[in-house]
């Protein structure tokens, strides 16, 4: 089967950048399913094992990988296929793949076990959420790294450990529920260590870390112990005040909505969590904890997107607004910003129009960011020294060792595209026939290739030159395994 193009288009909505729209509601019915009960977990706590295809050729079960969606997250990357199954590859020393093990880092793709039916995916720096559609009574399943609750449940009761960066931390290396009872969900994104979720009510839930108010409410607990303690919730809770969302962004420490609120009489974006650099688009960087949203000007908008420590938000126009760190051109504005940050980062404290026009949709990753035409070409700008904007860095200026360039640039062979992803220092693209392209570092293997065939930048392996991903994006039988 191949991918049927207007639905590629129905999803190209949700940016992997982990800004989504509630566009990919599976149902917009609030009733819950006719057998849940508020109590129900409904073989929910943890996914069904047996979960897999029944379509069982001569060689096992036959999968449709023609890809229909890709996040990337800190050193991973996850794909949605056609027949809804989901396929990871890159970091797994937190369990982020799902797979059941923490192991290291995988380059061929892998399917994900026990979970099916997956309507859309978001990525944090080691941790990914899925939501499931009608199979799965639109729930949310987390997995990885669960140090700040970013998994939705207290880590307490998490029976596996898992070594990153050299600590022993709680860790859930298998898709397990997030319960919250009577609630159904439509859509998620993830920050840093923070989670977020729309509901079929267009509400916001969010749970994880809340050091720097990114929760958007008050934590219930707190994480860590010493100068490393911080509020942190393992349970799920409502963003107050914030209602009709349509899209909502987690950034590295803060959080992006289109809502309504307050005096507003139009959804307009909603910001909350760190503003270090500005990145809340609300005036001059500081240190305060931004717990309780606010708007960041009252211009209309149709997606918000967030990066480590910059925000965008696209009109219907076609035009980008941007704000936060721009030390890469990662802005794309016609000249730098304001006055640096107290660490040096040019920062532009409110948004402003940004060099990139005609944007179908776009994603924002560490320090770039790329968008999609209307007409289904991608456009990269910012840092480059990982070949994250799709071609040779050698092309670039530099910013001491860094090449970086404030231009959008269009990425050669990327046409076709319908909807594209960046995280950490990452691209991915899905095209129109369903297949899956990454570029960039892939020091972890995120770009579900050997890194044996690379060149190197600096002491990291990375492609400047855009790869499709080897095993997905085409009729498969087999186990599915690696």
């Amino acid at each position: 089967m191949r991918i049927v193009p207007s639905l590629l288009l129905t999803l190209s909505a949700a940016a992997a950048c982990c800004a989504v729209s509630a566009a990919c509601t599976k149902s917009n019915d609030d009733t819950p399913p006719a057998d849940a009960s508020p109590d129900a977990d409904a073989a929910g706590d943890a996914a069904d094992e047996n979960d897999q295809p029944v379509d069982a050729g001569p060689d096992g079960p036959v999968y449709d990988t023609h890809v229909i969606q890709v996040a990337t997250g800190g050193h991973h990357t996850c794909a949605i296929a056609a027949d809804h199954y989901l396929w990871c590859f890159g970091s797994n020393v937190a369990g982020e793949l799902g797979l059941g093990k923490s192991d290291g880092n995988i380059h061929a793709p892998a399917l994900v076990p026990g979970i099916s039916d997956v309507q859309a995916i978001a990525l944090g720096a080691h941790h990914t959420c899925a939501l499931t559609g009608d199979n799965g009574g639109n729930k949310v399943f987390c997995w990885g790294l669960n140090a700040q609750h970013q998994l939705g449940h207290d880590s307490s009761i998490d029976t596996t450990t898992c070594s990153v960066d050299g600590a022993s931390v709680p860790c859930n290396t298998s898709p397990t529920a997030v319960k919250v009872a009577g609630v159904l969900f439509s859509n998620v994104a993830a920050g840093g260590a923070h989670s977020l979720a729309i509901t079929s009510r267009k509400e916001i839930y969010t749970w994880g870390s809340n050091a720097l108010g990114q929760l958007g409410r008050v934590a219930d607990l707190t994480c860590g112990a010493g100068a490393s303690a911080s509020p942190c919730s393992a349970t799920p809770a409502v963003v107050p005040g914030l209602s009709s969302v349509s899209s909502v962004a987690g950034g590295g420490d803060q959080s992006y909505a289109i809502a309504l609120g307050g005096d507003a009489s139009a959804p307009i974006t909603w910001v909350w969590g760190g503003n270090g650099h500005g990145e809340l688009g609300i005036g001059a960087a500081d240190a305060t904890r931004h717990e309780t949203p606010a708007p960041n000007g009252d211009q209309a908008a149709v997606r918000v997107g967030a990066g480590t420590s910059h925000g965008c938000r696209a009109a219907s126009d076609g035009t980008l607004a941007c704000w936060g760190a721009d030390d890469f051109g990662q802005l794309s504005l016609a000249a730098d910003g304001g006055a640096p940050d107290d660490g040096g980062t040019p920062i532009v404290a409110s948004p402003r129009a940004s060099a990139a026009t005609d944007v179908g949709s776009f994603a924002l990753g560490g320090a770039h960011s790329c968008a999609v035409t209307r007409g289904r070409q991608v456009r990269c700008w910012g840092r480059n020294t990982l070949g994250q904007l799709g071609h040779d860095p050698a092309l670039d200026s530099r910013k001491g060792d860094d090449p970086y360039g404030p231009a959008p640039v269009d990425v050669t062979t990327m046409t076709t595209v319908v909807q594209i992803a960046a995280g950490g220092d990452v691209t991915c693209a899905v095209k129109v026939d369903g297949s899956l392209w990454c570029w960039g570092a892939n020091e972890s293997q995120q770009l579900g290739h050997d890194p044996a065939a690379d060149t190197t930048c600096g002491v990291v392996r990375c492609s400047f030159t855009p790869r499709p991903v080897p095993g997905i994006g085409t009729s498969y039988g087999g186990g599915g395994g690696y």
